[in-house]
């Protein structure tokens, strides 16, 4: 009857298993057994997960190349260095770094393999090394690679700028880009189905041309058509760009953010200029271009379209759900802003954009006459916009209109806004002294006596009573929350008639839902703004009033110098 009992183990006689009696040492002889065949089952699994690991692991290392004194039979060690960068290009694995001695290189910079999320691959300038990449058909090939960083190389008399199609968070940074050497191409870097890559402190300028009424050459070009929407998440900030035959800089994507830059477009070639930048769309739906965020930046000093002197504007804006907000827009050859459908069926949709907290000063610069003397205009033409938000800005010095809103454009909504009333109270800005070689100058910041001061409406209301980190809201799409971009933080937030602020985590645009870092408490129909200063938001891109910068535009000189270069 105890057949099916659990083994007994008894320490003072005997082993007892059902009716069987194992004598207490051969026992203890299978116990020891037991264990060794364990522990050398362990050992072996050991064993074979550590060949698996290290036949998978790749080591990082650190190369060098000199044109002067190196050879590519060399191992590549700072005192046997490779030769040519064709090496590293053909050598250099995940997690590998390679520095470039100073000299003239006549190769473009083309990896062979990818990085990797932990381990990235690195091209870049020794110490501080000057390292010139010239003369050749392309200067960045990097078509369908991922995890590349190119840092402190100049790059100049180059036909293309960089292919960089089919990839992702690849990063250039500290470079001197230009000029093109044949102008024959249209984009100078072309990044179709590209995403998670950015440019940052570059000085990049000089591409394209201008011939009559002919005009070529997107220098930067993000996105693609017919599918723009398979561009997304970069990051442009803190560059110097100028002098572009067509367009300094285009975006044709979603969740872009271009922040902190300096764009100028006036006459370069045979003194000819254009546009600065266009926001395209060039679909609609999903796979359209839309939420992308324009802060922070200067445009200014543009010339007349040669193919449509009276039609000039510095920003073509073809897009929707975008926000521009903290941009400094002046001495320009028609408006600052122009939101604009065209008369293609379907045209692209440009409905809710978000246009506030902005400077636009000696702007409409354009000969007589149509939409084109303005700081800022929307024009629906065939197709229509629908819901605009033009909130908080100072217009000062417009030759025109501060605002003009035309054909077949609903539901605006447009308060808060200095429009030209007056002095803003700014702290130096002459338009007789603005100069293209100050990217600092005008200082738009507020004097301590300016009307603009708490003068700036609230972007948006709570929606009811509530407290915590979950608040629902009338209009979340005036925030951010990162977007996923890595290191980009969500929008700091201030509630009216509070001092404490919370960063916004997660933005739900379709239920109008802000996720935030620290509670906040909150009644219905509370105000709610950016973080401010004073009682109320000021108008314009700075505010005042503020122990830290805040989210206030950045004033940051890129490493290369700012002169202007023909």
């Amino acid at each position: 009857m105890f057949e099916n009992q659990s083994p007994v183990y008894d320490h003072s006689k005997s082993y007892v298993s059902g009716s069987r009696v194992v004598p207490d040492s051969q026992a203890r002889r299978r116990n020891m057994v037991c264990k060794k065949t364990k522990a050398t089952l362990k050992i072996a699994i050991l064993v074979i997960v550590s060949i698996f690991t290290l036949g998978s692991m790749s080591w990082a290392a650190t190369y060098y190349v000199s044109g002067s004194n190196g050879n590519d039979g060399n191992p590549g060690t700072l005192s046997s260095p490779w030769r040519t960068i064709s090496k590293a290009n053909s050598s250099l694995k995940a997690g590998d770094t390679v520095f470039i001695r100073a000299g003239n290189y006549n190769e473009p910079i083309r990896p062979t393999n990818s990085g990797s999320s932990n381990s990235r691959i690195t091209y870049k300038n020794y110490n501080n090394d000057t390292v010139t990449i010239s003369n050749i058909d392309c200067g960045i090939e990097l078509n369908g690679k991922h995890y590349i960083t190119i840092d402190g190389i100049k790059f100049t008399n180059i036909d293309k700028y960089a292919n960089m199609s089919d990839t992702s968070y690849c990063y250039l940074q500290n470079l001197v880009i230009g000029p093109q050497r044949n102008h024959d191409r249209w984009e100078g870097i072309y990044s179709p189905n590209s995403s998670y890559n950015r440019i940052q402190n570059c000085t990049i300028y000089g591409y394209g041309d201008i011939i009559g009424t002919t005009d070529r050459g997107d220098m930067v070009y993000v996105g693609e058509h017919p599918s723009p929407g398979n561009t997304h998440h970069w990051l442009i900030e803190n560059n110097h760009m100028y002098h572009g035959g067509h367009n300094v800089i285009s975006f044709a994507g979603h969740h872009n953010i271009l922040r902190n830059n300096y764009f100028h477009n006036e006459g370069w070639y045979n003194g000819e200029g254009n546009r600065i930048f266009e926001l395209k769309n060039l679909g609609t739906g999903e796979g359209s271009g839309y939420r992308n965020l324009i802060e922070g930046n200067r445009f200014a000093f543009n010339e007349a379209a040669p193919d449509a002197p009276t039609n000039s504007k510095a920003i073509q804006h073809q897009n929707r759900d975008s926000i521009y907000r903290k941009n400094m827009f002046y001495h320009l050859v028609g408006p600052g802003l122009h939101l604009v459908t065209n008369n293609e069926q379907p045209g692209p949709d440009v409905d809710n954009n978000y246009v506030y907290h902005n400077n636009f000063f000696n702007t409409g610069l354009s000969p007589a006459g149509s939409e084109y003397q303005s700081g800022l205009t929307v024009t629906g033409r065939n197709n229509g916009i629908d819901y605009v938000y033009i909130k908080n800005n100072i217009f000062n010095e417009i030759n025109g209109s501060p605002i003009k809103i035309l054909q077949d454009v609903q539901y605006v909504t447009r308060a808060g806004n200095w429009e030209d009333t007056g002095n803003p109270g700014w702290t130096d800005a002459v338009s007789s002294r603005l100069d293209v070689s100050n990217r600092d100058y005008p200082d738009f910041t507020l004097t301590s006596n300016s009307p603009c001061i708490d003068n700036g409406t609230w972007l948006t209301t709570t929606s009811s009573s509530g407290s915590g980190i979950v608040m629902k809201v009338e209009n979340a799409q005036y925030f951010m929350d990162g977007w996923g971009i890595p290191g980009v933080e969500g929008d700091i937030i201030q509630l009216e008639n509070q001092s404490s602020t919370a960063r916004i985590v997660s933005v739900d645009y379709n239920t109008n839902v802000l996720t935030l870092d620290t509670p906040l408490t909150w009644t219905a129909g509370q105000g709610l703004a950016l973080q401010y200063g004073g009682s109320a938001p000021d108008q314009g891109a700075f505010e005042s009033g503020l122990s830290a910068p805040g989210d206030n535009p950045i004033s940051l000189s890129p490493p290369i110098n700012l002169r202007v270069m023909n």
